[in-house]
């Protein structure tokens, strides 16, 4: 391995995120122990849970999460796997920030997958960050953003709340850096959605 391989491998460190289930009893020390093991947060799927994000038992999470410190992330919008299921769509989402108000929630797919138009209108501005994760990419498939559409999703929401993400193995990391780097961009803000954005989430001042 020579030097700036060296140099690579000493500056990469990974973030972990715990998983638990809506209907978990003990929520509270399940949260207090993601928190004891250094883990950074939580990672919620309504989908794969079969559960309204905006369920009471969701809200309980996301809320004493929060009180920890934690980071939740949550899949948003349309799932493929779930054709037709509305658990983590653009109302539930609205219900959830209005009832618990959470500072640290991070809504996967730019806020909601394929519903980027009720995003934009409904969840825009809002004091929730959106991460990037398998919602654009140089094959474009059905539904994906196109570049000029993350711009305008990202500026108007605002760039200091876009996270970059790429739902591996649905986004290859490689291609989506690139797609951001090579997008239409200020390098200030293609900085601040690569990692600087994350960095701020992940080590608060």
């Amino acid at each position: 391995m020579n030097s700036r391989r060296k140099q690579t491998a000493a500056m990469i460190r990974f973030f972990l995120l715990g998983g638990i289930h809506p209907d978990t009893e003990n929520y509270k020390d399940v949260l207090k122990r993601v928190q004891s093991l250094g883990l950074k947060g939580i990672k919620l799927h309504p989908e794969y849970q079969h559960t309204d994000f905006d369920d009471i038992r969701y809200l309980r999470i996301i809320d004493y999460a929060e009180g920890l410190g934690l980071i939740t992330v949550v899949h948003a919008g349309f799932d493929v796997s779930f054709p037709g299921s509305r658990h983590s769509h653009t109302e539930k989402i609205l219900n959830v920030l209005e009832k618990v108000n959470p500072q640290r929630l991070v809504l996967a797919h730019m806020g909601g997958y394929n519903m980027w138009e009720d995003v934009k209108k409904y969840i825009a501005g809002a004091d929730v960050y959106l991460d990037t994760a398998f919602s654009f990419g140089k094959k474009q498939m059905a539904g994906l953003l196109d570049e000029r559409s993350f711009i305008d999703l990202a500026r108007t929401h605002g760039i200091k709340r876009i996270l970059f993400a790429t739902d591996s193995p649905w986004g290859e990391q490689k291609e989506m850096a690139e797609f951001v780097q090579n997008c239409a961009l200020t390098e200030q803000e293609k900085e601040d959605i690569l990692y600087k954005n994350a960095s701020r989430l992940l080590h608060p001042s």
